[in-house]
């Protein structure tokens, strides 16, 4: 009786969440002990959300060797069929080895004493089990298939896409397109009901033009993102929702926090860093993927002041131009940066980056970050704004100067984007720029080196414009 008892209450606390299903059958299918760390948890959350329908389509990029297969393609399907064992997975990979490795650890699971005895009715003892597949007792399943197998047939309730690329084939374009062709030529179609059917996407990311770059670019708005980058970048902080409300936010506070000391150190990470080169680092451990040696502006190209003393009087001017949006960031979209730029140039003519913003807000939130930063730069400071064209851009640069500071000039700018990057991109290669050596650097030249390939570039079209103001002699504003 007792033991029935404790087998009812330990059912329970494993149903009832996901994050302690996965402590509970670990070592079942990892003889690596079980760390308890917060990625784990954040991972089984978003996932349970799936189960729930809360979350419909989610796609989590994160570094490689963090469990990702162990939870999404094995624990979670596990986990699901102890509740809803009638649900059908179909999981992918792209390689018909780690198809079969997977399921094997899954058929491990679901076959090991703990699971039989307190979840009997999964197992179908009389069903011939396959290399790659089961059906249970309520006609739900688990199929494993390769990114390049044959789709005729197969459906699916819930659909989990565990690496559908081969990193070391990344950069052929013929298996991006063939994982692009599997997904959207022939998955797409694989939902059984199409209202209720759920899919996840596991992956570091590769390459600018991957398949997670597809979906984003077609469905981006349908899809809810969990990127996890190994090292905290302020400016691209993670947020998820579930209906309209905040499910989670990376909640690390440092620029470069690691994302999980307790498996990977400095040190660690320096050496995977290292070994992986810039490019590969910054797709597959940041999941910021940049173009490989195709960018305009190259890392190598920047130049650093530490300690940097600037005369301010007439000598030297000092222009901070702003290049505005005014959509804070809500749920799903993905809207522009407010970006600032601030550049002195000597009597030398030698230009210095003093200072790069970035900020999501809505308009009054704009115009206190205008207030504030104008407060703490020094008076001698040129404040300019790109003004949008006709009479409404001149009306709100007249309010912003009536209502915000004096101080703001507005300034229209008629060149395309490459008309203003061209002479920026030659004076940071001759060494003509240089920046000032602060925490903002390293989220600046990851933007200028996507350049024209990043998902957004309003840093370095404010870097760019403000340093064209310098190259316009006539311009009123630095006739001194």
């Amino acid at each position: 009786m007792l033991d029935h008892l404790e087998d009812e209450i330990t059912r329970y606390k494993l149903v009832s969440s996901f994050s302690n299903f996965v402590k509970h059958f670990w070592q079942v299918v990892e003889p690596q002990a079980y760390i308890d760390t917060k990625v784990v948890k954040v991972i089984c959350n978003h996932l349970q959300a799936v189960h729930e329908r809360k979350i419909r389509r989610l796609i989590i990029n994160i570094p490689p060797r963090t469990g990702k297969t162990l939870l999404c393609s094995i624990l979670f399907p596990g986990w699901v069929h102890a509740i809803t064992p009638s649900e059908r997975f179909l999981c992918y990979t792209y390689s018909d080895n780690l198809v079969r490795d997977s399921h094997n650890l899954y058929f491990k699971l679901i076959n090991s004493p703990e699971y039989q005895n307190l979840f009997p009715f999964v197992n179908n003892p009389s069903v011939k089990k396959t290399i790659t597949g089961n059906l249970n007792l309520a006609g739900g399943c688990r199929e494993g298939l390769s990114t390049a197998s044959t789709l005729t047939g197969k459906g699916y309730s819930i659909a989990v896409i565990d690496d559908p690329i081969n990193m070391t084939k990344v950069y052929s374009k013929t298996y991006r397109d063939q994982s692009e062709n599997f997904y959207f030529r022939g998955f797409s179609t694989r939902a059984n009901n199409p209202s209720e059917a759920c899919q996840v996407i596991i992956m570091q990311r590769g390459h600018e033009d991957d398949l997670i770059a597809k979906i984003l670019a077609t469905q981006g708005d349908q899809w809810e993102k969990l990127i996890l980058p190994m090292e905290y970048e302020q400016a691209h902080r993670c947020q998820t929702f579930v209906d309209g409300e905040l499910f989670y936010q990376d909640d690390r506070t440092e620029e470069g926090q690691l994302l999980i000391p307790e498996r990977f150190s400095q040190e660690d990470v320096n050496t995977l860093k290292s070994s992986l080169g810039d490019i590969d680092a910054s797709a597959q451990l940041q999941q910021r993927p940049v173009p490989a040696g195709g960018s305009l502006i190259k890392r190598e190209w920047f130049a650093f002041e530490s300690n940097l003393l600037l005369d301010y009087n007439k000598s030297t001017i000092f222009i901070r131009f702003w290049d505005l949006a005014s959509t804070a960031q809500l749920g799903n979209n993905d809207p522009d940066y407010t970006s600032s730029t601030l550049i002195a140039r000597t009597k030398n003519n030698q230009y210095y980056i003093l200072d790069v913003t970035q900020h999501r807000l809505d308009p009054p939130g704009v115009e206190d970050l205008i207030r504030n930063t104008i407060a703490s730069d020094h008076d001698i400071v040129h404040q300019i704004i790109e003004q949008e064209p006709g009479s409404s851009g001149k009306a709100y640069i007249q309010s912003l100067t009536r209502t915000v500071s004096p101080k703001i000039q507005g300034i229209r700018t008629t060149k395309g984007k490459a008309a203003f990057i061209k002479p920026f991109m030659i004076a940071i290669s001759n060494g003509l720029i240089k920046l000032k050596k602060a925490t903002w650097n390293e989220n600046f030249i990851r933007e200028a080196t996507a350049f024209p390939h990043g998902s957004h570039d309003d840093m370095i079209d404010s870097a760019s414009k403000c340093f064209e103001l310098f190259q316009s002699s006539g311009r009123r504003i630095i006739s001194g």
